[in-house]
């Protein structure tokens, strides 16, 4: 597959912080960096929120075994902050080291958000666990950090969950789309590193149309030796793709930058649907 038309991806972005899902997170980014022989750049943002909110008079903590209230002071969140901070880097060094993946590690002080997406300029796909650390009370939803890297990041982001590890088979969104064959390329790249199947998904409302798309991708396998099982959907809502995808046990779904493919608002709800973890490819790669 020389000709693969997907950029080399070289740098993986990793938001931790304290929750599961960050932790997720990282291992899905791990994993991807192994595969593709990529490095990991780990990333800790002080929040500025909780450093301000500390400098409030009604402010305060609740002790764990004494449970009286005691005020909360900026020199003792500083301190969480930057303790937060070292178990990220040593969880970072930990499981990129034991799979051979080059690693950094950078704190940076402001919004989970901003500092993610002022970063991403510097990588090629960003990881993020698909609930962060302040929506754990809201475990059905999506963390807000993914929410806004949808709507804004000009990089691909690989989104995982709490408990749940990139796996195989891989599968891919296939539809009429420029960046088909882009998420082609690189689902079947993952895949020859991984090993199992390749799973396509071929979706369109219209059978004429299936037909043509399903066609297009047959050729492509073809031309670059890709062993595939294709599967044609109907509808693209999130409820039919969740349900082709865990009745195939899919261990990571590629799916295409394409918002006319999968407008945002779909691919949203497939987030909080779906188990395995999902590559978006974003809309300017």
């Amino acid at each position: 597959m020389n000709d693969n038309p997907f950029p080399v991806i070289r740098r993986i972005l990793v938001a931790l912080d304290a929750s599961s899902h960050s932790r997720a997170a990282l291992r899905a980014a791990v994993e991807l960096a192994a595969a593709l022989d990529a490095e990991l750049v780990g990333l800790f943002v002080e929040e500025i929120e909780l450093v301000h909110l500390c400098e409030l008079p009604v402010t305060y903590e609740v002790g764990l075994y004494t449970h009286r209230p005691r005020p909360l002071s900026r020199e003792y969140m500083e301190r969480q902050l930057r303790a937060l901070a070292r178990q990220a880097e040593a969880m970072l060094a930990e499981v990129a080291e034991r799979q051979g993946v080059r690693w950094s590690f950078r704190t940076v002080r402001g919004t989970v958000s901003a500092e993610v997406l002022n970063m991403s300029a510097e990588s090629d796909v960003i990881s993020l666990g698909v609930v962060g650390h302040h929506a754990l009370m809201r475990a059905h939803r999506l963390g807000s950090t993914v929410q806004v890297a949808i709507r804004r990041a000009s990089r691909p982001l690989l989104i995982a969950r709490q408990g749940v590890r990139i796996g195989s088979p891989v599968l891919v969104l296939s539809c009429d789309s420029p960046y088909a064959e882009r998420a082609l390329a690189l689902a079947a790249r993952f895949r020859e590193r991984v090993g199992g199947p390749l799973v396509v998904l071929v979706l369109a409302p219209d059978a004429r149309k299936r037909a043509n798309l399903r066609a297009r991708a047959e050729r492509w396998l073809a031309d670059h030796g890709v062993p595939a099982h294709i599967r044609e959907l109907a509808r693209g809502d999130a409820e039919t793709i969740a349900r082709a995808v865990e009745a195939e046990r899919g261990g990571l779904l590629v799916v295409p930058g394409d918002t006319n493919c999968l407008p945002q608002e779909t691919l949203e709800a497939l987030l909080q649907r779906l188990k395995c973890p999902v590559l978006w490819l974003g809309t300017t790669t």
